[in-house]
């Protein structure tokens, strides 16, 4: 992993991290504990996500292209990151769409600051 790679991945997670729990916060989720659950996470599925796409491409493995992103790999995340809000979120709504409204936002959000800055 090259310099580039690697600042691209730490502001990809900050980034990801910031809208999360601004999102999460603005839609209801308080306690210290249920915010730090989704900010740890965060850091797991998003730092496994680039990690992975990283090494795909590096290594010529895969086109690791917006099909298997957005088709494959976030879809795992939304679920993943649900079932864990299932068992450990202290708030009651349906962990599945507050994941999907996350990772969305994140994504939307994301997507234009990055467009706009870079």
């Amino acid at each position: 992993m090259n310099e580039a790679m690697l600042r691209g991945l730490i502001l990809t997670l900050v980034l990801t991290m910031a809208i999360e729990i601004g999102v999460a916060f603005v839609i209801g989720i308080r306690g210290s504990r249920n915010l730090l659950l989704i900010l740890l996470v965060n850091i797991a599925t998003n730092l496994s996500i680039n990690l992975l796409l990283i090494i795909l491409r590096v290594e010529g493995i895969i086109d690791t292209g917006l099909p298997l992103t957005y088709g494959v790999l976030e879809p795992l995340v939304v679920l993943v990151e649900g079932l864990i809000y299932k068992v450990y979120l202290e708030d009651r709504r349906n962990p599945f769409l507050l994941s999907l409204i996350l990772n969305l936002s994140s994504i939307i959000i994301g997507g234009l600051i990055w467009k706009s800055v870079f």
